[in-house]
């Protein structure tokens, strides 16, 4: 139950934030003059809603959701959500580490948090935890 309740309050927060800025930056993009501070913020405004409609939000959306499906799944205690749940979690931390190799700092605190949330599941109270579910019948 902690790596699920882990897992949900993270993604459902990264997926709300990520939306919030990525609104709040269309929004500001629209007020700013194209020259002088404004137009050089206007510029990295624009870079980063190209980035995301040219496909980056595809994974920065999905990852984050598929975790939130896997996590409730969890508490099913079927063996393939954890199996899902861990796969989304080595996926999560592969996509980090290779789109943020050259900053370790801003990679290893969040790929150590999903690490700690997959461990949780293959510990011996989660295996208990399966092994109850499995045995009830019906």
């Amino acid at each position: 139950m902690i790596a699920a309740t882990l897992a949900v309050t993270a993604s459902v927060q990264w997926i709300c934030v990520l939306g919030f800025i990525w609104l709040a930056a269309i929004t500001v993009a629209g007020q700013l003059d194209t020259s002088g501070a404004d137009g050089v913020l206007l510029h990295m405004i624009s870079r980063f809603g190209y980035r995301m409609v040219d496909g980056l939000a595809w994974p920065l959306f999905s990852i984050p959701l598929a975790a939130t499906v896997f996590g409730f799944a969890l508490l099913g205690g079927r063996p393939w959500s954890r199996n899902g749940f861990t796969l989304t979690g080595v996926v999560a931390v592969c996509g980090l580490a290779w789109w943020l190799q050259s900053n370790l700092l801003l990679w290893v605190f969040p790929a150590a948090y999903i690490v700690l949330t997959c461990v949780l599941v293959w510990t011996p109270a989660g295996n208990r935890w399966y092994g109850r579910k499995a045995a009830v019948p019906g």
